[in-house]
């Protein structure tokens, strides 16, 4: 009887319950099954990149009127002390430019009888220095004011909404491969290890580094006597089809909750005593860097924004 058959046989609770034995795994392996896959890299990489774009576009629209304008409002009338040209247009095309947008630096006073000055961006050159303006301001804290009418950053919100669509495709990537890693990580622990036969293997319409994917197909036998299909989908074939009978580690109380031991990601293996053993230092780095970028863009960016 080799290693992994010993291991594979499980005692069963008393009744002939089959109770998931907990295993050491080492963190490692768990961050590589959790983070692994195309859909976790591609969705990092994708995000990170995205939110680049979100942390340095985001200051530029007008989405913060949403709360600081929200409480009780108070109108003043100011003065425009100047005009300036911004870097920003709106509309427009190749052959014809569009609208500029300006800055309005005004000045007014409260109901207190308290000066202050405050800076609204205006879609064209509505305003000329000395001209009379509309202000609203915050009752509970008047340096929060802008010119009736105009915007408190130069972009429009709608923008924002322009600008979040590429990020959402990246979390959609980054939730579907989370999805699949925390399912393989949970078998880690708690999974029972058997050998599986293939049964079909069929081409899908991905591919990676211009490689087919292909889905493969594996029978297995619980230890109840029960058949189930495990599923695993790979641009490497060879390492799904390098034995007649591959290993499959399937949940014993839901034994459709599988995967086949060669698709997990980066080349984790199991030993002869049954353990779980890492991937290379190198391959593991490769799979957790990208969430650590994403991680370090969001926290710089978050940093940047409350300064």
């Amino acid at each position: 009887m080799s290693n992994l058959d010993k291991y594979s046989r499980r005692t069963p609770e008393p009744g002939g319950a089959s109770s998931p034995a907990l295993r050491g795994v080492p963190v490692s392996v768990y961050a590589v099954s959790l983070f692994g896959g195309f859909a976790n890299l591609f969705g990092c990489i994708w995000l990170s990149i995205s939110m680049i774009a979100v942390w340095v576009f985001v200051p530029l629209t007008d989405v913060s009127s949403l709360w600081k304008f929200s409480g009780e409002m108070v109108q003043a009338t100011g003065r425009v002390i100047d005009l300036e040209g911004t870097n920003y247009s709106e509309g427009g095309s190749d052959d014809t430019p569009g609208t500029p947008v300006f800055a309005v630096r005004y000045e007014f006073t409260d109901s207190r009888g308290v000066a202050h000055q405050g800076r609204s961006y205006t879609l064209g050159s509505l305003h000329a220095p000395g001209a009379p303006v509309k202000v609203e301001y915050r009752a509970d804290d008047p340096e929060v004011s802008r010119i009736v009418n105009a915007r408190s950053a130069p972009a429009p919100i709608w923008v924002l909404l322009v600008i979040m669509i590429f990020p959402t495709i990246g979390v959609l990537f980054l939730l579907f491969g989370l999805r699949e890693g925390i399912r393989r990580a949970s078998l880690l622990g708690n999974g029972e290890l058997v050998r599986g036969k293939l049964a079909g293997k069929s081409p899908t319409n991905t591919r990676i580094n211009n490689r087919q994917v292909y889905k493969f197909e594996y029978e297995f036998e619980a230890h109840d006597g029960s058949r189930h299909i495990a599923v695993a989908r790979s641009h490497e074939a060879q390492r799904l089809e390098d034995e007649e009978f591959e290993q499959i580690l399937y949940h014993p109380r839901n034994p459709s909750r599988s995967c086949v031991v060669d698709a997990l990601p980066a080349g984790v293996t199991i030993g002869p005593d049954g353990g779980f053993r890492a991937p290379h230092p190198l391959h593991t780095l490769g799979i957790l860097l990208p969430p650590l970028i994403l991680l370090a863009v969001n926290f710089i960016g978050l940093m940047v924004w409350l300064s």
